[in-house]
């Protein structure tokens, strides 16, 4: 049966899953901040998405998918729908969630892709509005699609996962967000809660730490294309070591997750001997246009979003994380930028002096 879903944002992904969802039959609404407009322009002039796969045709089919509303004003966007997928980078998710607030309404099912430890933080900005509290708010472990944009309102989705977790807020909530969502998306299985669906973004770890170690030859060259995002045998077995304390982090929060080879495998069938193996046994990775400068969110997203939250849950565990702690820091002397202190800590997390086993009593 045919979703109204609203997508908002204008990038990779919200191209992608508002392409793939139109062709699939159900009624797309694309949204967008007003103050970013531009960013629709095409897509509002031809009432379209066009999508181009290299997938096969059977998970996403390829052509022009025809959208039932292109707009900014988020009440027309949100009005009736029963899905609100906000697909923005971490650092862009609170302007949305104002804007939101006073037109999601009770039943609906706003989902995060990425979460980004961002679902917490939102349960608690949009229970300020009435019709919000009643509003089941998720998120997923990170992004369904490798998917680049080809030019304005055209797609390319390069590969897609076969499995993604969710969770909401609170994690009793989930079964009833996934009745909606596993409609859109029988990808979409059911996490543990919002800790996991965070804690197992491959992303957080991979995208710093390749980005970072090129960054001379990023800087040196502006954007190149680069496959397998640049990740060489020394990279890999920095992102190994990342990997290796990340995991330790869930375990602590009594979670099992995988770790970036493991998910590369059962995602995209990568070798598991590693992170530089797996990555670069990923065939949707080929082909990529490298950042022009650390301005990318891979460091501007995945650090104070991804691994400040990871380290600062480490502190409050009992789990030590210096391969992190280096990166972030890292990070912030080469961008000039404080990661820990603009990025979600256990305060914007709502997490503050919480042992373990209170955490998990919060999000569940």
């Amino acid at each position: 049966m045919p979703v109204r879903v609203a997508v908002l944002g204008a990038g990779h992904g919200a191209h992608a899953h508002a392409g793939h969802l139109a062709l699939a039959g159900h009624e797309v609404r694309l949204c967008h901040l007003p103050s970013r407009a531009a960013s629709l322009a095409a897509a509002s002039v031809t009432g379209s998405v066009s999508v181009a796969t290299d997938v096969d045709a059977s998970l996403v089919p390829s052509g022009r998918a025809p959208l039932a509303r292109v707009t900014t004003d988020f009440g027309e966007a949100l009005r009736g729908a029963e899905a609100v997928l906000l697909v923005v980078a971490a650092e862009g998710q609170a302007a949305f969630f104002d804007a939101i607030g006073p037109h999601l309404a009770r039943g609906q099912v706003l989902l995060l892709c990425p979460g980004k430890f961002g679902a917490l933080p939102a349960r608690g900005l949009l229970d300020r509005w009435d019709g919000a509290r009643g509003a089941i708010v998720a998120e997923s472990e990170s992004l369904l699609y490798i998917a680049r944009l080809e030019g304005p309102a055209s797609v390319r989705i390069k590969g897609i996962k076969t499995r993604l977790g969710v969770a909401a807020v609170p994690a009793s909530r989930t079964t009833e967000a996934l009745g909606v969502l596993q409609r859109l998306h029988p990808q979409f299985v059911a996490a543990t809660d919002v800790l996991e669906t965070s804690l197992a973004d491959p992303g957080n770890v991979m995208h710093p730490v390749h980005t970072l170690m090129n960054t001379g030859r990023i800087e040196d060259c502006g954007p190149y294309r680069y496959d397998h995002y640049g990740v060489t045998a020394s990279i890999g077995r920095t992102i190994d070591a990342l990997d290796r304390e990340r995991v330790a982090v869930a375990a602590a929060l009594g979670l099992s997750i995988p770790t970036v080879p493991q998910r590369l495998a059962a995602a995209y069938g990568a070798d598991a001997s590693g992170a530089a193996a797996a990555i670069r046994s990923t065939p949707g990775y080929r082909g990529f246009i490298a950042p022009g400068d650390l301005g990318h969110r891979f460091v501007t997203e995945n650090v104070p979003f991804g691994l400040v939250p990871i380290a600062a849950l480490g502190v409050q565990v009992g789990v030590a994380t210096p391969a992190i702690d280096a990166i972030v820091e890292l990070a912030s002397v080469a961008t000039g930028r404080d990661f820990r202190a603009s990025g979600r800590g256990v305060d914007a997390l709502g997490l503050r002096a919480m042992s373990a086993a209170r955490i998990v009593e919060r999000v569940r």
